[in-house]
């Protein structure tokens, strides 16, 4: 009984240590076109009142935002990344 007592208690303390994605942050060169691509491919709605920086808003039970950054750095591999 105090194996499986302290086996519960681990299983708690492992459901207390998950994360929660914020914020999906993409580097892009032109950050207004491949947010406008992934708004489409999600069907998402672009958040206008950004400046620099382009954030898409889900429009779905998706917890997270996805801001794409301007960057200057030219792309040398590609883009590893799956929202799927």
């Amino acid at each position: 009984m105090t194996v499986s007592a302290s086996y519960r208690l681990q299983m708690s303390h492992r459901s207390t240590s998950t994360f929660r994605i914020a914020e999906l942050c993409i580097d892009a060169n032109d950050q207004r076109r491949l947010a406008r691509f992934w708004a489409a491919a999600l069907r998402w709605e672009i958040d206008e009142d950004t400046h620099d920086d382009i954030s898409l808003v889900p429009t779905d039970n998706t917890r997270f935002n996805i801001l794409f950054e301007p960057t200057r750095q030219t792309k040398v591999e590609k883009n590893r990344i799956h929202l799927d």
